[in-house]
């Protein structure tokens, strides 16, 4: 009887060990100039290709700059994504400025 019992919750739980989520991250920009010293935003959508639900999901920015982010966190459904905003200052100077964005899940 305990054996029983056993397989049946080594059963059960291997669908969460066998969970599976392809995360994409997406940038994209409105403008097509980006001026020195001025506000600028950039967008991005956080896409999952599934199989599975994307379970605590987070986003990372890495950049030069000081920026705000609006960068959706939590589950996301297979098939579904999210939209976030960074906001920043374009540097004063004529430069190339690198902006990455990361998203991460707990389902691998």
């Amino acid at each position: 009887m305990k054996t029983l019992a056993l397989f049946a919750a080594v059963a059960l739980s291997t669908t969460s060990l066998l969970a599976s989520a392809d995360v994409v991250t997406v940038m994209s920009t409105t403008q097509t100039v980006i001026r020195a010293g001025l506000p600028s935003q950039l967008f991005f959508s956080v896409q999952n290709n599934g199989p599975d639900t994307a379970t605590g999901v987070t986003v990372a920015v890495s950049t030069s700059s000081s920026y705000t982010c609006d960068c959706p966190s939590g589950d996301i459904p297979s098939g579904q994504n999210r939209i976030g905003t960074i906001s920043f200052i374009a540097p004063a100077a004529n430069t190339t400025l690198p902006i990455s964005v990361t998203a991460t899940s707990s389902v691998p």
